[in-house]
């Protein structure tokens, strides 16, 4: 099983031939290298100028002098200790309790459904308001729920943001991050054989035994998969480290974004959406994707595979009948902790639709209001701050991109696993390469292209860098639901005298269509969600949600329940997907991108 899956390709091929193999892959290569290659051949070579984009006609080569200031620069040092810092600590931190809270939903009891829905929230809220509900609601020094409830214990008006950023930082990511970690695991503990399980269970084998000796190994792939996709993510944020901190005590102490962006890219004003005035913002929000050459092909050979397989909450493998054993609601201890964790995790949620109904005056009151007079004043207050406009950009920028995805997507996918010819890996390498190069590294030659061509504060430069945001990780998950379709049906299509288009159409799209659907939920999260490109590089035409979000912090403060007002109608489309959708999310997320 850790071998790499296995690629279909013939021994001999002409040349013909491999063009024509090549030619659906071709779209969805040449539009990665051009929009992601450009730019950061650009960097490289900005890299080596002397450049005020304020006094452009400054310009000059300066060679590696850059390079040697920068590490010269001790505010520098510091902020990669910390990013280390806060990408290690978070991935392991959300990797065991993912894993602890896994194990708690791989148990029947009463209302697991409700549980992981409970959990899976915080995956789903956009990073933005995540960020801004925990520096308000949550850590303020005066009004702040954590204040609150360790009032009991000695604890004062704690500034937990500004004494303590890093791990401030650190516990919003973890919030954000944990469920992410239990989804795959989650899945890997269902497609683990019972049989296993209950052979072990039967010699006389202890629980704690047997999670180490037969548990922990089959998830080990599961576990790196969430690693390295965590560690893609994290070293590229900029949102949650901006927003909560706006770079630390001193500008930039965490992220080499938050250091370098705001002093380079010439920054555009923003219509304050409460009226009451604007502030410059610049931040990031980064996708996760997948590099990890994991394999599970041998596990879905096991379970009978096949593109149809969904992630059961009892999987049983081999030839044997499938006896799925009756779910059960009995009382058990493991069911009070299961429930306790997701009303813990689900609070801050809650806790922000609550506010969203108040008053600015119920918003600040100590201790918190818990019952109120709820009103309906903060929601037309948003939807008067043109809340309909950014609603409809990121819902167009959103759809065209997941299209696009798809139209380029599903060819390249189909080359790469039916039809591959050589050099295939390089090309998969390539893709996910493309995921490893930080954003912030080509903000400032997208920013210059951008306006050369007449794109700045443009819908369709967003549709365009959500398209190649979302494109390598589509490729990637769509290939293995590809391999899982039987050779021997296209053998049988063309025998029938049917066209490789036909097979296609009417052979192997609907039985990878939960794939596709799998794999176009996670695009519509990413770009809903996407907030660093929004807030570079538009102003008020193309503004999207999390920008529009932004506005909402004034010269004179944050408004509250205008704020959670906000930000609850930003989250609620992905949030409702994500519910009603939630099985080919954890399906897309881990047999889509381990494979």
């Amino acid at each position: 099983m850790d071998d790499a899956p296995p690629v279909r390709v013939e021994k001999k091929i002409s040349r013909a031939e491999g063009w024509r193999r090549r030619g659906p892959l071709l779209p969805a290569l040449i539009f990665s290298i051009v929009v992601t290659q450009i730019p950061f051949l650009f960097t490289l070579y900005y890299s080596t100028q002397s450049w005020n984009l304020v006094r452009p006609g400054s310009r000059h080569f300066n060679g590696f002098d850059n390079y040697i200031e920068v590490f010269k620069d001790s505010q520098f040092r510091e902020v990669v200790v910390n990013t280390v810092i806060m990408i290690v600590g978070t991935v392991i931190v959300s990797v065991i309790l993912g894993l602890a809270l896994a194990l708690l939903l791989d148990r029947a009891f009463l209302g697991r459904g409700i549980v992981r829905t409970l959990l899976i929230t915080p995956f789903l809220i956009t990073p933005v308001a995540g960020a801004l509900l925990w520096k308000t609601t949550m850590f303020d020094p005066v009004f702040g729920i954590v204040n609150f409830v360790l009032q009991p214990f000695g604890v004062g008006q704690v500034d937990w943001v500004s004494k303590f950023p890093l791990a401030a930082v650190m516990i919003n990511l973890i919030w954000q991050w944990t469920p992410f970690m239990m989804l795959l695991i989650l899945a890997g503990l269902q497609s683990m054989p019972r049989d296993i399980l209950e052979a072990a269970r039967v010699d006389g084998a202890k629980p704690f035994a047997m999670f180490r000796e037969l548990t922990l190994p089959h998830l080990r792939r599961f576990i790196e998969l969430g690693a390295v996709l965590g560690a893609i993510y994290l070293v590229n944020t900029f949102d949650a480290v901006y927003m909560m901190t706006s770079g630390g005590p001193r500008r930039g102490q965490f992220e080499p974004a938050v250091l370098h962006l705001p002093a380079r890219v010439p920054r555009l004003r923003r219509r304050s959406s409460c009226g009451d005035g604007c502030r410059d913002s610049d931040r990031d929000h980064h996708r996760v994707d997948t590099c990890a050459p994991i394999d599970l092909q041998e596990l879905h050979r096991q379970r009978g595979g096949g593109v149809m397989t969904a992630v059961e909450t009892t999987s049983v493998t081999t030839d044997k009948p499938v006896v799925k054993k009756k779910k059960s609601s009995k009382f058990s201890p493991w069911s009070v902790v299961a429930w306790i964790a997701a009303l813990g995790f689900f609070f801050p949620v809650f806790w922000m639709v609550l506010t969203a109904f108040k008053t600015e005056a119920d918003a600040y009151t100590d201790p918190p209001k818990l019952f109120f007079t709820p009103t309906l004043e903060q929601f037309r207050a948003v939807l008067d701050s043109g809340l309909g406009t950014t609603l409809a950009n990121s819902a167009f920028a959103t759809g065209m991109s997941t299209i696009l995805v798809l139209l380029l997507g599903v060819p390249a996918a189909f080359a790469l696993s039916l039809r591959p010819v050589k050099k295939t890996q390089d090309v998969l390498f390539f893709f996910i390469s493309t995921k490893m190069l930080p954003v912030v590294a080509a903000i400032v030659p997208l920013y210059v292209i951008v306006n050369d061509i007449g794109l700045l504060d443009n819908i369709w430069a967003l549709v365009i860098l959500y398209t190649s945001m979302n494109l390598p990780i589509a490729v990637w998950m769509m290939r293995s639901f590809f391999l899982e379709v039987p050779g021997e049906l296209l053998e049988a299509a063309s025998m029938d005298g049917a066209s490789l288009w036909t097979s296609v159409r009417e052979v192997i799209l609907p039985l990878i269509s939960p794939g596709i659907a799998a794999t176009a939920l996670i695009c519509v999260i990413f770009s809903w969600n996407e907030f660093f490109f929004a807030v570079n590089l538009t102003a008020v035409q193309a503004q999207t949600i999390p920008v529009f979000l932004v506005g909402f912090i004034t010269g004179e403060g944050l408004y509250w329940a205008r704020l959670s007002a906000a930000a609850t109608m930003a989250a609620l489309p992905v949030i409702l997907a994500g519910w009603f959708a939630q099985n080919k999310l954890v399906r897309g997320l881990s047999f889509g991108a381990i494979k």
